[in-house]
């Protein structure tokens, strides 16, 4: 499948990934230039698509309910369990 042309191996995977998929697929967006029936692209939208999503609320709640160990450092305490999305 990999000697394919990329229209051929795209055409493929949409035929395989179901409704679903195709629901998904419909809702990506193409910047003028991208090229949809480029497969690495269209994988790459894919993962994206089906990553999973930091839940905030939840870090959040992680974040501000530890506590420092006895004796532990300052810094590490400040930045080991920060929330996934905040930078320092």
């Amino acid at each position: 499948m990999h000697k394919q042309e990329p229209v051929v191996r795209v055409s493929t995977l949409l035929s395989i990934i179901g409704a679903d998929g195709i629901k998904a697929y419909d809702t990506f967006t193409w910047i003028k230039g991208d090229d949809p029936n480029n497969i690495e692209l269209v994988l790459q939208k894919c993962n994206q698509f089906w990553a999973p999503r930091t839940n905030m609320i939840y870090e959040r709640y992680q974040f501000n309910n530890r506590n420092q160990e006895l004796g532990g450092n300052v810094t590490n305490y400040l930045t080991n369990d920060r929330p996934k999305l905040w930078t320092i």
